[in-house]
């Protein structure tokens, strides 16, 4: 009766035989690396070091695990793939040479998008996720950093876009948080005065002077705010002040937390451009694949838009819309059109 181990061992083999069969110009790896007996071999020498279903202990080992293990993608684990491409690096190969477009397709949609990826928390690996995430997000706002609420909130707008989750699916304040609401000088100002007002230390209310002053001799008290980078930074210098002076357990009955104070306009429902005289939904847009518009604008205009991930950020994407010229945003009008029907 064969063991475990064995049973393994044939299913292995008849993996590599289908995949001779299927890519011949792989006979040659096949045969070098059905060589070492992977019975022999200790669990370091393989990428599911319990499975034993994928050696890694030489080069073509590890690229029929490659080619085996995608074969079988859907009931392979994350880690075992990471594992795979891991080994093939050191080896001086790219992962990515052994991939066709459906295994490259199929591998980005299973890896997951972290709305707070320095704690891999909060996964969205498909539309249902979202507003599970969406959710915890923001039942932790409290407890995060205005700078990580603020980032974990675009992220949320990014893949919500992604899926083709709308507006009105994602928690109201989403938008705040994103900071893709403009300001209202004039209200960011009362709020601060406000929390003044609620120090009783001379000292404590100097730190919310301060930031008035700040803000009194930058901006004019009835302007308003678009710059998101700017506001972030004053919704932090909010948070430092509302911790430093003990305020911050106001938050949500008299006093609004610090991106609420900053972001303070309603805009969800503005949420558009202007396109060659057409409002088109913004929300639409960014669901446009950023290939696309790097070839209509040109991929150095497009840069600018652009996170370090690749995906198109809201925020910067609105500003760099708002600054085309008419006949730019007519012909980007024209041929968003098989996207946006």
């Amino acid at each position: 009766m064969n063991t475990v181990i064995d049973q393994i061992s044939d299913r292995r083999h008849k993996l590599l035989n289908q995949l001779a069969h299927e890519r011949p110009e792989l006979v040659p790896l096949y045969k070098t690396a059905s060589v070492t007996d992977s019975d022999d071999l200790t669990s370091s020498s393989f990428a599911d070091s319990g499975g034993r279903m994928f050696p890694i202990n030489t080069k073509e080992q590890a690229v029929l695990s490659k080619l085996y293990a995608q074969k079988q993608a859907s009931c392979v684990h994350e880690s075992v793939h990471k594992n795979i491409n891991t080994a093939l690096e050191l080896y001086g190969y790219n992962p990515e040479e052994f991939e066709d477009d459906k295994t490259k397709t199929a591998s980005a949609a299973y890896e997951p998008h972290y709305l707070l990826p320095q704690y891999k928390r909060l996964s969205v690996r498909n539309g249902a996720d979202i507003a599970p995430a969406a959710s915890a997000l923001f039942s932790q706002r409290r407890r995060l950093k205005v700078a990580t609420m603020a980032d974990a909130s675009v992220r949320l707008v990014k893949v919500a876009a992604q899926y083709n989750v709308y507006v009105d699916e994602l928690p109201s304040e989403t938008y705040k948080y994103a900071g893709m609401t403009a300001c209202d000088a004039g209200v960011l100002l009362d709020w601060v005065e406000a929390r003044a007002s609620a120090c009783k230390d001379f000292d404590d209310r100097g730190m919310f002077d301060k930031i008035a002053m700040a803000i009194t001799n930058n901006f004019p008290r009835d302007g308003i705010l678009r710059d998101r980078d700017d506001l972030v930074k004053i919704a932090t210098a909010i948070e430092e002040a509302d911790h430093a002076t003990g305020i911050s357990h106001r938050y949500g009955t008299t006093l609004p937390d610090p991106l609420e104070t900053v972001f303070n306009m309603e805009k969800v429902a503005e949420q558009g451009v202007d396109l060659g005289g057409k409002r088109v939904s913004l929300q639409n847009l960014l669901a446009v694949p950023p290939e696309v518009y790097k070839e209509i604008l040109g991929a150095g205009v497009m840069d600018e838009a652009v996170g370090p991930d690749g995906q198109i950020d809201p925020a910067q994407f609105q500003a760099l819309l708002q600054t085309l010229p008419a006949d730019l945003k007519t012909l980007l009008a024209t041929t968003l059109t098989p996207y946006l029907s």
